[in-house]
């Protein structure tokens, strides 16, 4: 029985669950494997591309950037990487934020940036 695209990343993504180093080493070398037996090596490209789009639907979001204007602190980052269930966390720094952060999840931008608040209270004030 042939499996879509879609159904290889739901196998992975399953399979990896609750593993890391070692483990997660293994499980994709049999990931690997099961997809040479089958001959479907050529797949991987295609399998590749819809892990994004499984990932979001199990656990909500795939890439997650936060920009702040200092530096997060240990705790901080814990409770985020606690939160985003395994979604890839970057961080950046921007001094002109002033202060608060901005959240980047997938697509969608929060803006709680001291600068964001003023930028907007700014176009409040000029528009009235």
């Amino acid at each position: 029985m042939k499996l879509t695209s879609k159904q290889l990343a739901q196998m992975l993504v399953a399979a990896c669950a609750n593993k890391s180093g070692d483990q997660l080493e293994e499980t994709m070398k049999e990931f690997v494997a099961f997809l040479a037996q089958r001959q479907e090596l050529f797949r991987t490209r295609e399998i590749i591309r819809q892990l994004d789009a499984v990932w979001r639907e199990i656990y909500g979001a795939a890439n997650v950037t936060i920009e702040t204007a200092y530096p997060l602190t240990d705790d901080l980052r814990q409770q985020l990487v606690q939160m985003l269930r395994g979604a890839d966390l970057k961080e950046k720094l921007d001094p002109e934020l002033i202060g608060g952060a901005k959240l980047r999840i997938d697509d969608r931008l929060l803006d709680g940036s001291v600068m964001g608040k003023l930028m907007a209270l700014k176009k409040t004030l000029v528009s009235k």
